[in-house]
């Protein structure tokens, strides 16, 4: 009598039925497991940069919101104290607003504003960086008496323009700053600002290319006509990784060479420098609303004034939107009424890098001035 063997589609059908139960195990450990990536990624870019920051100089805890592993809920931050002093470095992108913040900030009582517009000058502020605020206190009476007469002293340096190193170049340096800030119990805050891309394409053409009122920028690319055509033609490829990447001379006649080949690792590098050196990237689009707000909460707490009059001619008070005027706009001659939808297709796929970075930044850094907290 002959043994009856089990037919080969039955065989097929087993197999598959075991590989079914092995992968849905497989998918079930794995939704089990720790937080995603992108959870973790969103917590990191908040707390990395205040890994070093000293206790004692801020003004609550350094976690106020614990993140549930399974959420992409982000920890709230508290701003560092600058009851006694401190120091404030400011990345400024070309236009994005960081003009208005030199104006509104840089002749206030009490603040040192140092101004680094090309190489020499920086490589000068770095050891006066050092030397001078970042190894002690600087507040105005000499001591740590709580006086209200007394203004500490704040320093503030903006790197911009021209020939500066790169931010990848400095990107060890800002890492430094802060790991001596720490060591020294000096409060340290760094800060940027990004812009909608397609806003900044628009105000860069404008204020590059039709530049007839102000001819002393001769170093850049020539005057044009404002068309469409010549936009079109002008265009860079993500400039504001640009100049993170290849500096403001990426943006010059005399440098082509620093405007081809630019990668989206190269943009990625750069974005995940912003993340670790600095406290607060806030964009163009709220600076009135968050990052000049966020400002003044820093500076109050030292003593130095930011109500009345301020450099811009108009009147702030505390608490209050400041429609403060944005300086070295250039002329508006140029807009998005004058782009068609397929050039403004094309624009949109020559600022993706531009766009992930300010996607991020959005997503990541946000602010809640009253309280004085990064959330």
């Amino acid at each position: 009598m002959h043994k009856i063997l089990p037919s080969r589609p039955l065989q097929v059908i087993a197999f598959l039925l075991a590989l079914g139960f092995l992968i849905q195990h497989f998918n079930d450990s794995l939704l089990s497991g720790p937080a995603s990536d992108v959870a973790r990624r969103s917590i990191t870019a908040i707390e990395s940069p205040k890994s070093n920051r000293d206790p004692a100089a801020t003004n609550a805890t350094n976690a106020t919101r614990n993140s549930n592993s399974n959420s992409d809920q982000v920890s709230t931050k508290s701003f560092p104290s600058f009851q006694h002093g401190g120091f404030i470095v400011f990345l400024h992108i070309p236009k994005t607003g960081g003009t208005t913040i030199r104006k509104t900030f840089q002749k206030l009582p009490g603040v040192t504003y140092m101004f680094s517009n090309r190489r020499a000058k920086y490589e000068t502020l770095v050891q006066e960086v050092h030397q001078n605020w970042l190894t002690k206190r600087n507040n105005a009476d000499g001591n740590n008496n709580n006086n209200n007469n007394k203004i500490s002293r704040i320093g503030i340096l903006e790197i911009h323009a021209r020939n500066n190193p790169t931010l990848l170049e400095i990107c060890s340096q800002l890492h430094q700053w802060r790991e001596t800030a720490a060591q020294n119990r000096v409060p340290f805050f760094a800060f940027t600002i990004l812009r909608d891309p397609t806003s900044f394409a628009i105000s860069y053409f404008n204020y590059y290319h039709g530049m007839q009122w102000e001819k002393r920028r001769f170093e850049y690319l020539p005057t044009e006509q404002m068309t469409e055509e010549n936009f079109l033609r002008t265009m860079h490829l993500s400039p504001q990784c640009l100049f993170l990447t290849r500096s403001e001379q990426a943006y010059q006649r005399n440098h082509p060479e620093l405007r081809v080949n630019l990668t989206q690792s190269e943009c990625e590098s750069a974005y995940k420098c912003l993340q670790g050196t600095m406290d607060w990237i806030g964009t163009t689009e709220r600076l009135h609303n968050e990052t000049i707000p966020l400002l003044k909460n820093l500076l109050v707490t030292s003593g130095v004034p930011t109500t009345g009059k301020n450099q811009t001619g108009t009147t702030s008070q505390q608490g209050q939107r400041t429609n403060v005027k944005v300086e070295n706009a250039g002329p508006r001659i140029f807009g998005k009424h004058n782009i068609s939808s397929t050039s403004w297709e094309r624009l949109e796929r020559m600022t993706r890098w531009d766009q992930d970075m300010y996607q991020k930044a959005i997503k990541e850094y946000k602010c809640q001035n009253k309280s004085q907290e990064l959330f």
